[in-house]
C-alpha cells in the first residue's frame, strides 16, 4: 500500500479497502475504509470526504502523524539500536 503511505504523508484523507495493509495503515482514525468490490461504500466514503471538509482533515492530521512512524530516519535508528543490543553494545 505503497500509495496509501504517500496520500498519508501528504497529509491527504484516505479512503481504501479493508486488505492487508492498508487495514493497519488506516486503523486509528487515520482513513476510510471499505469492504472491497462495493463500490456504493467507495463512492459513499468519496462523498463524505468532501462533504465533510472538517472530519476530514483530522483525518488526514492523524494519517499524517500514523505514517511518521514509518519515517526512514526512524527506522534506521531502530534498527540501529537493534543492531547495537543484539551485539552487546550500549
Amino acid at each position: 500500500p505503497r500509495s496509501v503511505l504517500e496520500a498519508m504523508a501528504m497529509g491527504t484523507p484516505v479512503v481504501g479497502t479493508r486488505i492487508r495493509g492498508t487495514r493497519e495503515l488506516l486503523e486509528e482514525g487515520a482513513g476510510l475504509l471499505v469492504e472491497v468490490g462495493d463500490v456504493v461504500a467507495l463512492a459513499s466514503a468519496m462523498q463524505w470526504v468532501v462533504d465533510h471538509p472538517q472530519e476530514s482533515a483530522a483525518l488526514a492530521e492523524r494519517a499524517h502523524k500514523r505514517v511518521r512512524r514509518y519515517a526512514l530516519e526512524r527506522i534506521i535508528s531502530l534498527h540501529e539500536s537493534l543492531y547495537e543490543q543484539l551485539l552487546g553494545r550500549p
